[in-house]
């Protein structure tokens, strides 16, 4: 059941933008504010209200955040699994997909970084950012075949009144739910991986809107994610 997870690519997703006031335009601190928020709203899901997502509302935008989360981790799990012949229902696996998605934002949550002092450029400015990721979606020491047996064990009367494929499905959903308490249980003391130094840049256009650029943000979070889980 080793498993290997898609990197998170974000494109041009959940880019945050303000229309800085005063007579003297945007400042470093500006698009340092801007590109906080951003962060701040990529590993945790909380809005600034002070900014605006560009060219979507800002339900639009949370559904892309939520949908590209799930693709990049939930799907590329559950894909990853072997199943062989053993068929679980829609609502099972529906369920499952929200509990490893609500796992995989609690960890984001739990990534910590620092922003250092930006260098202006020609586009605005381009800001140095340290990201301190945690390990995701490690089940190398997730003993399945024990956890497997202990169900058996427990319940044996119930699996030997059900037909095969009913039998194989429930000890799969008690091992998959095992597995989720699993994962969750090590968020608690979360593992932490290498830290990862990436460049952001934010851009000013000439009337005054601060924006963090897409590209940047989706390989810094690429860059990240490929640090979190484990390769196979």
């Amino acid at each position: 059941m080793k498993k290997r997870l898609l990197a998170l690519a974000l494109a041009l997703v959940l880019v945050l933008a303000m229309t800085a006031c005063g007579e003297t335009g945007p400042t470093q601190q500006d698009a340092k504010d801007c590109l906080t928020a951003t962060m701040d709203l990529m590993l945790t899901g909380e809005y600034d209200e002070n900014y605006e997502f560009s060219d979507m509302s800002r339900e639009e935008a949370m559904q892309m955040r939520a949908d590209t989360f799930e693709e990049g981790f939930v799907d590329a799990f559950l894909g990853s699994l072997d199943l062989g012949d053993i068929s679980l229902s829609d609502d099972y696996l529906n369920q499952l997909a929200q509990q490893l998605l609500d796992y995989t934002n609690k960890g984001l949550s739990k990534v910590t970084y620092t922003i250092g002092e930006g260098e202006q450029n020609d586009a605005g400015y381009s800001f140095p950012v340290t990201l301190n990721p945690i390990e995701l979606y490690n089940i190398d020491d997730f003993p399945v075949e024990d956890k497997a047996m202990e169900y058996a064990q427990a319940n044996l009367a119930k699996l030997q009144a059900m037909s095969q494929a009913d039998m194989q499905a429930d000890l799969m959903m008690a091992v998959m739910d095992m597995l989720v308490d699993h994962l969750n249980t090590a968020l608690d003391d979360p593992k932490a991986v290498d830290p990862v130094d990436v460049n952001i840049q934010v851009n000013i256009s000439e009337d005054g809107l601060v924006e963090v650029d897409g590209d940047s943000l989706s390989d810094a979070m690429e860059t990240m994610m490929n640090t979190m889980v484990p390769s196979e």
